[in-house]
């Protein structure tokens, strides 16, 4: 994953902020970033646009494609006419299948597609976006059965591109969606280009605000869809055994103890979640240590993030976590505050 020269294809051209960002990356991690104006669901003006970047990057050949076009319009289905269901299949569907031909060919590394958690669970009023990612998901699987390259990441929403608009951001927050931010989307791209897997599933989600949501009589066929998942929600209490690696945090319980068994429940804790991470933290470990000094790396953090809201349901900004000079005794004194409302931790 470390292209020299980057092409973008793109219906509108790039604005002069957009210019200067380009500029600002080119610089920083030494690579070229080509921007060539073409659109996906013709297959002309793309054999254009590919001609265009084959001349443009040299001697260099194309050795990955990523898909990311895709449109929201949504509309229930007693509303919903052709052209509406056009709107949203044609950026996936004729753009993939166009691309798919435009690389015949090619010995590619990668051919990823965007596609949505939609696909999986449905969302009223998306059933034709929803039909798009599928039909990415089952086009991937039918590339991979002849040996070519395809991956399909169904992503939940995500805090950049038509998502993250202020219009979309309550209406997720209601179904249970929490964006992703830009470090997360960067971590789980990695991690599944890594693995290449595909139909690999990204989101950050509410469980709970999203049950709720399934209890309504018209959401009866998706809430049976979805029951086996919430028959697995994770709880605040786990239990305890000194012999595992396992143990009883009851959140409500500790509320009830004194600031000093909150703070060391907390250090166990926070030590546990990062030895499921690394596999070598103990419970001798020093909770000034810097998480850089352990070999946490941006995916190791993310994964301990997510541990951390599996056990507690507080999910530890991301932001919180990008300081280098992080210690556990950071994030014990930051759950001290968000767990027990308790701004000064025991030292």
């Amino acid at each position: 994953m470390g292209a020299a020269t980057v092409a973008t294809i793109s219906r509108r051209g790039i604005n002069s902020e957009k210019e200067n960002e380009i500029t600002n990356i080119e610089k920083k991690f030494g690579c070229k970033i080509v921007n060539i104006k073409g659109d996906v669901t013709n297959l002309k003006s793309l054999e254009n646009a590919m001609h265009e970047i084959q001349e443009r990057s040299g001697s260099a050949s194309i050795r990955g494609i990523f898909h990311c076009a895709g449109v929201l319009h949504g509309k229930l289905l007693s509303n919903i006419e052709e052209n509406d269901i056009d709107i949203v299949l044609k950026p996936k569907v004729i753009g993939s299948m166009n691309l798919h031909h435009v690389t015949n060919g090619l010995d590619l590394d990668y051919f990823v597609v965007s596609s949505s958690i939609n696909s999986l669970i449905g969302i009223p009023g998306q059933s034709s976006y929803g039909a798009a990612n599928c039909f990415l998901d089952d086009f991937i699987d039918w590339r991979r059965k002849r040996g070519l390259a395809g991956q399909s990441i169904l992503w939940g929403p995500l805090n950049v591109g038509m998502a993250s608009r202020p219009e979309f951001i309550d209406n997720f927050a209601k179904r249970g969606f929490n964006l992703l931010s830009v470090a997360e989307v960067r971590c789980c791209l990695q991690a599944a280009l890594m693995q290449n897997s595909t139909n690999i599933v990204y989101a950050d989600i509410n469980w709970e605000t999203m049950s709720k949501n399934y209890s309504v009589p018209m959401m009866e066929r998706h809430r049976n869809i979805m029951s086996v998942l919430f028959d697995q929600l994770v709880s605040c209490h786990e239990t305890f055994d000194e012999d595992s690696s396992f143990y009883e945090f009851d959140i409500t319980s500790l509320r009830d103890t004194s600031k000093q068994e909150q703070y060391s429940a907390l250090t166990r804790f926070v030590l546990h979640a990062a030895s499921k991470v690394t596999g070598e933290v103990d419970p001798s470990t020093s909770i000034d240590v810097k998480l850089t000094d352990l070999g946490l790396d941006s995916m190791s953090i993310l994964t301990f993030i997510n541990v951390v809201q599996d056990y507690t349901r507080y999910r530890i900004p991301a932001a919180f976590m990008s300081n280098i000079d992080r210690t556990f005794r950071d994030i014990i004194q930051l759950l001290a505050e968000k767990l027990f409302e308790q701004i000064n931790s025991v030292s």
